[in-house]
């Protein structure tokens, strides 16, 4: 019928609005929100509250992320990047175009790289010693995954197969030794076998077979 409601009446809700106002001014979010969170409830309504909530909604985002790139800058610190890279996500989710987080993201996602491929090159480089070629290549060519530039893993990848058809030669060269050792032995031929039994294990000196049994056979 046109007629004020006296429950929402602007004069009882002004003291209000002015109360969480303040309290919002004076850095008391929580009061400040369950003013106005109340103020809603209730049906009000009016321009002041939405504006309110408003501000406080930015004002409580803003110091979420800040918190949070905080945490994310503690954790990259100590080398927990799985960790920092969440607090991360979390920034991403409130605030996407945030570009202090996405700068970050990409610091740690950088140092995560890095240190994989300094970790996996170290690898490779043992598998090598070790003539464990085939794990060598799986470490180098995952670095080429990470770094598809990286000239010293192509580099890596190239000794590897080198190293790998040498050993492959020199292995069936010491089968073919052993072969024809044992064939001058069947013969009666002992000092022809210990010939040959000499050239394995100079072999053996300048290319250490991994295979340990098939070594202690030759031996």
């Amino acid at each position: 019928r046109n007629e004020p409601l006296e429950f929402l009446d602007p004069s009882r809700l002004k003291p209000r609005i002015e109360r969480a106002t303040r309290a919002f001014e004076q850095g008391d979010l929580a009061f400040a929100s369950e003013i106005a969170g109340e103020l809603e409830a209730e049906g009000f309504l009016s321009t002041e509250v939405t504006a309110l909530r408003r501000e406080l909604d930015r004002t409580i985002r803003s110091q979420r992320v800040e918190q949070l790139l905080k945490s994310a800058r503690t954790r990259f610190e100590e080398q927990e990047y799985g960790l920092a890279l969440e607090k991360v996500a979390e920034v991403a989710q409130l605030d996407p175009a945030h570009a202090e987080a996405l700068e970050l993201r990409a610091t740690i996602e950088k140092r995560q790289t890095d240190e994989k491929v300094q970790t996996l090159f170290e690898r490779a480089e043992q598998h090598l010693e070790d003539r464990a070629y085939a794990q060598a290549r799986q470490d180098l060519e995952r670095i080429l995954e990470l770094r598809p530039d990286q000239e010293r893993a192509r580099g890596l990848l190239g000794e590897a197969d080198r190293r790998e058809q040498e050993f492959d030669r020199v292995r069936q060269e010491k089968n073919n030794l052993h072969r024809e050792a044992l064939a001058h032995y069947r013969a009666g031929d002992l000092i022809g076998a210990a010939g040959e039994l000499e050239k394995i294990l100079e072999l053996e000196r300048q290319f250490p077979d991994p295979d340990a049994q098939a070594a202690a056979r030759r031996q």
